[in-house]
């Protein structure tokens, strides 16, 4: 979008922290099941530049978002299985797919991310929060995979490498007010939680993005984090997140359905413009 790389934030009241559950879900209101229940996903492209090997590097993305039904047990889609109408686990989900493309040198690189947040209480935790991650890449190297499972007191952590970091499987903690950094993207779009209101902010306790772990070859901790919404210019709305560790972003994103994100960018100097986008039908 052109005019806002790097946009400054505009003049506003300071943001005023809110009380109640850290975690307050989303709105899922009959205008957002009439734009997202009609079988289509939305497609959209990006352009990025990312740090890639401690260097800037440009790429373009693919990203799918629609809604469908996941399975609490098996925690996959179930709406092809004739048996589904049976199943008492089925709850329905806000899915994004995200799929990146970049060269180091001569190597051609691949990742995906795959991010599923509930739309209604699932394993004891409120409606908006993520239930599933996963997390592949490929290059020249090999690869690799990742995938988080969100229980009711624990994280199952399951991955698969080249390198020192697999393979690992283990169960890290989950805080009450825990949120998945891969489902950002959806906060910011209004489908995940914690929902927050024009000039508000909450605090919680956010995992970094599988991808950022990744590239930076960090484990998988929780921080502190501030969540705030302030309005924008040019018919958008504002997001940020401020982490203790001082790490910064923004998302720019279009203040009327269907809240797409139009621009990021996070304090390493990487950023995402969005290039368009159409709905198209499932293919489910």
């Amino acid at each position: 979008m052109a005019g806002c790389q790097n946009q400054a934030p505009p003049a506003s009241p300071v943001p005023q922290v809110t009380t109640g559950p850290a975690l307050r879900p989303p709105v899922f209101d009959a205008a957002f099941q009439h734009l997202w229940d009609d079988g289509s996903a939305e497609v959209s492209t990006y352009t990025t530049e990312r740090l890639r090997g401690g260097s800037l590097r440009k790429g373009t993305a693919t990203t799918v978002v629609r809604r469908s039904t996941f399975s609490e047990d098996d925690r996959v889609a179930e709406a092809d299985d004739p048996k589904a109408a049976q199943q008492h686990d089925l709850f329905p989900v806000m899915q994004t797919v995200w799929i990146e493309r970049y060269t180091l040198g001569p190597q051609p690189c691949d990742e995906m991310t795959t991010s599923v947040v509930a739309m209604s209480p699932v394993e004891g935790r409120a409606a908006g929060t993520e239930t599933k991650t996963d997390f592949s890449a490929q290059s020249w190297d090999g690869q690799l995979f990742h995938q988080l499972l969100f229980d009711a007191t624990g994280i199952r952590s399951h991955q698969y490498s080249f390198q020192k970091e697999g393979d690992e499987q283990i169960t890290l903690s989950y805080p009450r007010d825990g949120v998945s950094g891969d489902a950002l993207w959806l906060w910011a779009r209004g489908m995940a939680a914690p929902s927050v209101d024009n000039g508000q902010e909450r605090i919680v306790d956010l995992l970094p993005r599988l991808r950022d772990a990744r590239e930076e070859h960090r484990p998988l901790s929780w921080t502190k984090a501030k969540l705030t919404r302030q309005a924008g210019v040019q018919k958008t709305d504002q997001f940020t997140v401020n982490s203790e560790d001082g790490r910064t972003e923004m998302f720019v994103v279009e203040k009327t359905a269907p809240f797409r994100v139009l621009h990021w960018q996070n304090s390493d100097g990487e950023h995402i413009e969005f290039v368009s986008s159409n709905r198209m039908k499932s293919w489910r």
